[in-house]
């Protein structure tokens, strides 16, 4: 199977996950970070993705691009939001930083985290495709398009 087959495989295993901040359980708890390094550390089988100390709201006080930096980093690469392919990582601002993330699905649809819910997918429409709050799409480290 190839890699971006099957993180769109694994990312649908984590649906229903309950929100919650800074965990990466399985049906037990994940934030929108924690569930793309969930998913990349199955699909690619690397180490254990360590986090850098972040606190929930960090994004409505600050302009530093944390979240892109983090991304980077690690080895992602951005890619124009045209070219997003499935599997790949899209990122959305909140506040004054992009703060948010979710995995490309086939249909134009989106699988992620989601604040008071839980990992849902849906398809990637009104704010969400919306320039205001989409802002990057990244690969994951060493997927080639």
């Amino acid at each position: 199977m190839k890699i971006r087959e099957r993180t769109v495989e694994v990312a649908l295993t984590w649906l229903g996950t309950k929100y919650e901040d800074k965990q990466r359980v399985k049906q037990g708890g994940v934030d929108c970070v924690n569930f793309a390094a969930g998913v990349w550390e199955e699909v690619s089988g690397c180490d254990l993705i360590v986090l850098p100390e972040y606190f929930p709201q960090w994004h409505l006080h600050q302009k530093e691009e944390r979240f892109l930096i983090g991304l980077e980093s690690f080895g992602c690469r951005e890619k124009p939001l045209d070219d997003r392919l499935i599997g790949d990582l899209l990122i959305f601002k909140f506040g004054l930083a992009c703060s948010h993330c979710a995995i490309v699905m086939p249909n134009n649809t989106i699988i992620h985290s989601v604040v008071g819910r839980a990992v849902i997918m849906h398809r990637l429409l009104g704010m969400w495709r919306s320039p205001e709050c989409l802002k990057h799409c990244y690969n994951f480290p060493g997927v080639i398009d």
